[in-house]
């Protein structure tokens, strides 16, 4: 297969810089002695890519956020496969993420990657759809994707956003919460949040030297159920919990010294618990 350039794409809009990394990362942490997970699609796409991605080597901690991460949605929705009949998953702002293919069961009714109709047409240069496994590009906010989801009274509803939050603004949370609760009661969505000491953090862009924003957080995980008043929490995950071996001493010392330090990545897990108000 000839080698993929990314560089269009890049430069069409600096978010889409931000596909990218987490790919490296999943690619990078597979090629560890001490990898926390293993992603041989990643490091196939990787070694596709025309493009030198080594200036993310030097965020070790986006590495190690981004793989452990991945290894507790994983654990989630293998868990959620295997307990669930008919399950159905659909992963929010899903990039160029890999997740599929690790999740290998005959059990999954169907898988929906959503994104950016530019994102999704790059992201079909590695996956092509198939009956049960297909890509949506339409934006997450424009809701005419939920007509694209097959709805059965049997079917049982994961959604997955991973690293998409950050970039919404809370009226925006709120709407799709709102839609995702009307259209898929009782559905379970595992999304990852940062605490409001990241908002207005700068990520920088390489390619156009041009900064992109977080413009969303939490400061307490009860937040969530302002958004929406038919959320139930059901778990949590802080990500500095994990594999503290990989994390430098400094990281360390702050996650014991200081709550809010080690809030300000999580995964949560919420329930959407429709009522007559809707």
């Amino acid at each position: 297969m000839n080698k993929i350039n990314p560089q269009d794409l890049i430069d069409k809009n600096p978010i889409f810089e931000s596909m990218f990394a987490p790919l490296y990362f999943k690619a990078s942490e597979t090629l560890r002695s001490d990898a926390i997970i293993t992603d041989t699609k990643a490091v196939e796409m990787i070694d596709l890519l025309d493009h030198d991605f080594s200036y993310f080597n030097k965020n070790t901690s986006g590495q190690f956020l981004v793989s452990v991460r991945t290894k507790i949605l994983d654990s989630q929705i293998v868990e959620f496969i295997n307990k669930t009949e008919n399950p159905v998953i659909v992963n929010l702002g899903a990039g160029l993420d890999t997740r599929f293919s690790r999740m290998n069961s005959d059990k999954i009714k169907f898988w929906y990657d959503i994104d950016l109709h530019e994102a999704i047409e790059f992201r079909r240069k590695f996956y092509s759809d198939t009956e049960k496994h297909t890509s949506i590009g339409k934006s997450v906010l424009d809701y005419s994707w939920i007509d694209d989801i097959e709805k059965d009274a049997s079917y049982n509803y994961l959604f997955i956003a991973e690293g998409l939050l950050m970039y919404l603004h809370e009226d925006e949370i709120k709407n799709l919460l709102r839609e995702i609760n009307n259209n898929f009661p009782s559905s379970i969505m595992i999304c990852e949040v940062f605490h409001t000491k990241l908002v207005n953090y700068h990520v920088k862009n390489k390619a156009k030297n041009k900064d992109i924003s977080f413009t969303w957080g939490i400061s307490d995980t009860d937040d969530l159920k302002l958004l929406h008043s038919d959320i139930i929490v059901e778990d949590e995950w802080n990500m500095f919990d994990y594999h503290k071996n990989r994390q430098k001493i400094f990281v360390r010392l702050l996650v014991r010294l200081s709550p809010k330090f080690r809030n300000m990545v999580k995964l949560v897990k919420i329930r959407f618990n429709k009522n007559n108000n809707g």
